[in-house]
């Protein structure tokens, strides 16, 4: 059954320069070097079609756990939100060919669309809750 990747360990989709610090190249490079590879290993016949997605994704967690840190200046605190958004807008540009792709791209839409627990929806809130529950579903990714 398809599902979201994890973010699990060290990704070659983000690396941290001396300073600690995520770099946007860093992140893109290792993203376009991951995504290749992983269709190469995987033979072409074979290849997932939404392998450069499934790479953001991970950038995404590994990026967003890093702007969280706590006790960091509200100007790096800013940079890191910043590479974040910037993560999330290559998913969104990117088209999704299979259900886990679909389900990658219905979580930054859900974080974005709803932000507030589903007791503060109107009806379009609501009704986005639902058909983002039934895409989840359907793809075997049903999210928490």
């Amino acid at each position: 059954m398809p599902s979201i990747p994890t973010v699990v360990g060290e990704s070659s989709a983000l690396r941290i320069n001396e300073q600690n610090h995520l770099t946007r190249q860093s992140v893109i490079a290792g993203i376009g070097a991951a995504a290749p590879a992983a269709a190469f290993a995987a033979g072409e016949a074979d290849a997932d079609p939404d392998s450069t997605l499934t790479a953001l994704w991970r950038a995404h967690g590994q990026a967003s756990g890093h702007a969280a840190e706590r006790g960091i200046p509200d100007e790096e605190r800013d940079r890191r939100w910043d590479l974040v958004a910037d993560v999330e807008c290559a998913i969104h540009d990117l088209p999704a060919h299979t259900p886990a792709g679909l389900a990658i791209k219905a979580k930054i839409a859900e974080a974005h669309l709803l932000p507030f627990p589903a007791e503060r929806d109107g009806l379009g809130q609501a009704a986005l809750r639902a058909l983002l529950a039934d895409i989840y579903r359907a793809v075997g990714a049903l999210a928490a």
